[in-house]
């Protein structure tokens, strides 16, 4: 039996959205949510791939979040029975011994109760459990979509320093093949001790900054294992340069990029999605406080059963039967009730407030990538043709100094340039796939995002 529901009916709040986006976006057909939902697989690493297998399957923060989605949807199983009538039963053999005798008495008895939902309490406490349901599964995935844009971006943070160190290493081996050169040169009487003083400080120079390249590197990879529920360490293996060699370290960024609009990102967005149930929860819960500044009325009935054996328990014994209803409620409270409507109201505010903030952020956080991308992106074109220039400049330096034509200062300096903008150059591309990874975490990448429309509020979950 149900009446009228109180307090406010939800309607899911419409977002002022910009038509598109302000940064630079990429140049591509508009992203699919299939595409969306395994975007890392683009970059065609199969060892990323495991990586991303292996957390989703035993990372702890997510292990964490599918309980708290389970323990919200026993909340909401809980909320839905408070609405159906409760039945309980009991049988209790008493024992008695009078005047020498034994004497065992059979009890029984059945209760039944309902507790009638007149003015709506029971379903806005089912319409705020299931809120709360749908927003767990919103944390569920933003937790999703975060851990598989913390282990690619380990990833990459490791592959990196390792391109670094190996590039580190190629320079310093010419920087000795350098040293000894001078050195040769220096007992012939062609070159000068300061000469071979500058070579070896330009060689111990390069050489002082591999042991923090290699701290990088184990950082990203203990953590990896940890992103994995694994011990630190137990990734050494599999994490090893790939057979190709250092210029094959880090995955080539794939040639299709996500374009979304923003009504897109935000129905992809986990975190929007949580907020926004959140927000449907919070208003039903003002019908809960509406409600229970009234009566409530329930029926409750019992039927027992006596007798001195077993055998006619339910046949030849004595039967009690009883029916009865009940109206219950608050007759003063001096406005405690009303003030829980109130506070639950300034609750509910709140909620739209984090909603709209959460839509903000959301907003941010796409502009930005897009702009880290795109900056990445020049950044990366432009060393790259240096970082050709310094090797040839370095290689032609190196010839023309063993010849005599050119001095040793030109020899350095040209040493220095070539591992800056090759080690230079190895950042700018771990920048620009960081704005890649960045972007499709803004989007909201990385789970299957049901046909959510937040401008109208409905919900396939």
């Amino acid at each position: 039996m149900g009446g009228c529901s109180l307090g406010p009916t939800y309607q899911a709040p419409t977002p002022a959205l910009p038509a598109q986006w302000s940064a630079p976006r990429p140049d591509a057909p508009e992203a699919s949510a299939a595409s969306l939902a395994h975007w890392w697989t683009a970059l065609n690493d199969p060892v990323l791939d495991q990586l991303v297998a292996d957390a989703l399957a035993a990372n702890p923060d997510l292990a964490s979040a599918r309980a708290a989605l389970r323990a919200a949807r026993a909340s909401q199983t809980e909320a839905r029975a408070a609405l159906a009538p409760q039945l309980s039963a009991s049988i209790t053999p008493q024992h008695t011994r009078s005047l020498g005798l034994d004497k065992t008495l059979y009890q029984g008895g059945l209760d039944a109760s309902w507790e009638l939902d007149v003015f709506g309490g029971q379903r806005r406490a089912l319409e705020a459990a299931s809120a709360e349901a749908e927003a767990s599964a919103g944390d569920l995935y933003a937790t999703q979509v975060s851990l598989v844009g913390e282990v690619v971006l380990n990833y990459l943070n490791l592959r990196s320093a390792q391109q670094r160190l190996a590039i580190g290493q190629d320079n310093l081996l010419s920087q000795d093949e350098t040293l000894q050169i001078t050195g040769w040169q220096a007992r012939a009487g062609t070159a000068t001790p300061l000469e071979v003083a500058q070579a070896q400080a330009n060689r111990d120079s390069s050489a002082a900054q591999l042991p923090a390249l290699e701290t990088t590197r184990a950082s990203a990879e203990y953590h990896l294992a940890v992103l994995c529920g694994r011990n630190p360490g137990s990734l050494g293996a599999t994490l090893a340069l790939p057979a190709e060699g250092w210029m094959k370290a880090l995955p080539p960024l794939p040639a299709g990029i996500a374009r979304v609009i923003p009504a897109q990102a935000l129905r992809q967005r986990p975190d929007v999605l949580a907020a926004e149930r959140r927000l449907a929860a919070e208003t039903a819960r003002i019908g809960q406080q509406e409600a229970a500044r009234y009566p409530s009325f329930s029926l409750s009935g019992s039927i027992g059963l006596a007798a001195l054996s077993w055998s006619t328990f339910g046949a030849g014994g004595q039967i009690a039967r009883s029916l009865g209803a009940s109206i219950s409620g608050p007759v003063w409270d001096a406005g405690s009730r009303a003030a829980r409507v109130e506070a639950q109201g300034a609750v509910r505010d709140q909620a739209l407030a984090s909603y709209h903030k959460t839509v903000l952020t959301a907003l941010e956080d796409v502009e930005n990538a897009l702009t880290t991308f795109a900056q990445g992106e020049a950044q990366t074109r432009s060393l790259e043709t240096g970082a050709d220039a310094a090797r040839l400049a370095a290689e032609l330096a190196a010839q023309r100094y063993r010849a005599g034509i050119t001095d040793f200062q030109t020899v350095l300096s040209t040493q220095r340039t070539r591992l800056s903008l090759e080690d230079s150059l190895a950042s700018a591309r771990l920048t620009r796939l960081k704005g890649l990874v960045q972007l499709y975490k803004a989007l909201g990448g990385g789970w299957p995002a049901p046909a959510t429309d937040l401008a109208t509020g409905k919900h396939d979950s």
